[in-house]
């Protein structure tokens, strides 16, 4: 069988992201003819797709919708975030109509976290599949398939739209390495953190207003080292790749198998450079040593504030002096650096706010031009489906119980988003002026 699968728009401005989920779908279907097209690299993406149809006559089309992302259109209200799903909803609509009668299967992140509210809103999607994809998928693709006995699907019959059930997770070690070979990967090399390696699926913090535990699971499933060492190499010896980034939530935790990574990159000599999300509570001085020799560039934290009062009730699982010790054991590493926060989430206070800046204040003090600000480095939180701070929300009035949440709900209640706004709208008129002068 011919099957086409498909990487859904992003928000414009961002750069194209490598398709790595569904890298991972085409290993998956090794008895099957596998094409991918990512909408991201094409310069005229409807025009090029239509001839790929046409070409390619695929008998299946997967179409992965990443992320309902957000981005900064405007200043106004709550930092002037937008949703993208329109840009999906467009891309599913043009390939119905081109593609009648060939079976069109959404899945990813986005459509994982929003699957009913998705599926009702766009008929022309068949099946859907919810999470992870390496199994259901090729069952979906069988001949004469039912999909009532395939965990994981949604679909509809007699106007109503069924779900079989969630599946069990995934080993991740016996899943075969993604295919690279299916995409231009020459046209992600302008962006550092566009060529993800997942060392682990599974999440076993707590954060509140994190999805990660309804779709990845809360049980950790490690890749071995030695395998992602050697999707490493392959990367740099066979794809000229001289940057990745670490597609986990935290890379170093489990700590001891971070450590290996870093340690069969330093042994095998593999030249490359990389950065990461990680906890500052699973850091040691000999970590940083052993990354930084393996190519480290860059450390990422997203700490979302700088109170042992609102890490406690975010459920964050360290505190204050773990932030501080993250910068101390940085200093003078040549690691950039960088932490990520968000306003006004349950118990913050004008104090909490203070704190934020004071410790951004005693960080860029250690690290100088180290520490990094990003462009998003201070947001509101956003509220996400399946997360504990949906529930809260709810509780507190601050959304309906029917709010499907596809357009971005932040959680932002009275007095503070006053404040907050306002700092938004002059941390937003100081990268305009930033990018106004030239700088990065």
């Amino acid at each position: 069988m011919k099957v086409l699968l498909i990487q859904s728009f992003t928000p414009e401005g961002e750069a194209p992201i490598f398709p790595l989920g569904l890298a991972y779908l085409a290993a998956a279907l090794p008895s099957h003819d596998v094409n991918i097209f990512d909408v991201n690299i094409e310069e005229d993406p409807y025009k090029n797709l239509e001839e790929k149809l046409t070409s390619f006559q695929p008998d299946a089309i997967g179409v992965s919708l990443r992320n309902i992302k957000i981005f900064i259109k405007t200043v106004a209200r709550t930092g002037g975030h937008q949703s993208c799903f329109q840009l999906h909803q467009e891309l599913i609509g043009f390939l119905k109509r081109k593609t009648k009668n060939i079976p069109l299967i959404a899945g990813g992140t986005a459509f994982s976290l929003y699957a009913s509210h998705i599926m009702g809103l766009m008929p022309e999607i068949d099946y859907g599949i919810l999470r992870e994809g390496e199994e259901s998928l090729p069952k979906l693709l069988e001949p004469g398939m039912a999909p009532e006995n395939i965990p994981g699907i949604c679909y509809r019959k007699d106007n109503e739209l069924i779900f079989t059930g969630p599946r069990d997770w995934l080993e991740f070690s016996s899943i075969a390495k993604p295919r690279r070979d299916l995409t231009r990967i020459e046209k992600y090399l302008s962006e550092p953190t566009a060529i993800g390696v997942q060392t682990k699926r599974g999440c076993v913090l707590q954060c509140i207003h994190c999805s990660d535990q309804f779709l990845i699971g809360q049980k950790l499933r490690l890749r071995p080292p030695e395998k992602v060492v050697e999707e490493i190499d392959d990367l740099v010896r066979n794809h000229g790749i001289k940057e990745i980034m670490f597609a986990d939530q935290i890379f170093n935790f489990p700590l001891d198998h971070a450590m290996e990574i870093c340690k069969g990159l330093v042994k095998k000599k593999v030249p490359i450079k990389w950065q990461a999300w990680l906890n500052p509570k699973y850091l040691s001085k000999e970590f940083v040593d052993i990354a930084r020799e393996a190519g480290c560039a860059k450390m990422i934290f997203s700490p979302d504030s700088a109170s042992d009062k609102v890490l406690k009730q975010l459920k964050k699982g360290y505190t204050e002096q773990d932030l501080a010790n993250s910068y101390k054991l940085l200093q003078g590493s040549n690691v950039e650096v960088g932490y990520d926060f968000m306003l006004n989430g349950p118990g913050e206070t004008l104090g909490s706010i203070c704190k934020l800046f004071l410790f951004l204040f005693k960080a860029k003090l250690c690290l100088g031009s180290g520490l990094r600000f990003h462009g998003l480095f201070l947001v509101p939180m956003r509220i996400y489906p399946h997360s504990e701070l949906e529930k809260e929300a709810k509780e507190k009035g601050l959304i309906s119980a029917d709010d499907d949440l596809l357009e971005p709900v932040f959680y932002n209640p009275k007095p503070l988003s006053y404040l907050c706004g306002f700092i938004l709208l002059i941390l937003s008129l100081l990268r305009r002026l930033k990018n106004l002068g030239g700088k990065e």
